[in-house]
């Protein structure tokens, strides 16, 4: 992993990681239902792991964020500077928010040209 990009993953403390997760989960589906319904021809089932895993990704930025303001307020307790807490807070925020906006598009995308099977 290439040093800055190391460097950001770290800052934004420990609910980076389980966040990076989810949005490989949450990619892999997205990539290997694209395949199915575009290049096999083949309608799935549901999206509906698809349409938790985008509405759980924010939320679970928001713990990040709350992770960040319990950091800057012991900062501020301790008399140190508050710029890690907010920092902290930022990253996993912008990341769970770069990871659920455009796999929501990519869901509609995939809902409008009909690769939902009707039941």
């Amino acid at each position: 992993m290439p040093e800055a990009l190391s460097a950001w993953f770290a800052a934004g403390g420990p609910a980076l990681p389980p966040l990076a997760g989810v949005g490989l989960v949450l990619y892999a589906l997205l990539a290997t239902t694209t395949w199915r319904v575009w290049v096999e021809g083949r309608p799935v089932p549901s999206l509906g792991l698809v349409r938790v895993l985008v509405a759980v990704l924010p939320l679970a930025g928001s713990l990040g964020t709350v992770g960040g303001m319990i950091g800057l307020f012991a900062a501020l307790g301790a008399g140190s500077s508050p710029a890690s807490g907010i920092g902290e807070a930022l990253i996993a925020t912008q990341y769970a928010l770069a990871l659920a906006i455009p796999a929501f598009a990519w869901e509609r995308v995939l809902t409008r040209r009909g690769a939902v099977a009707s039941c």
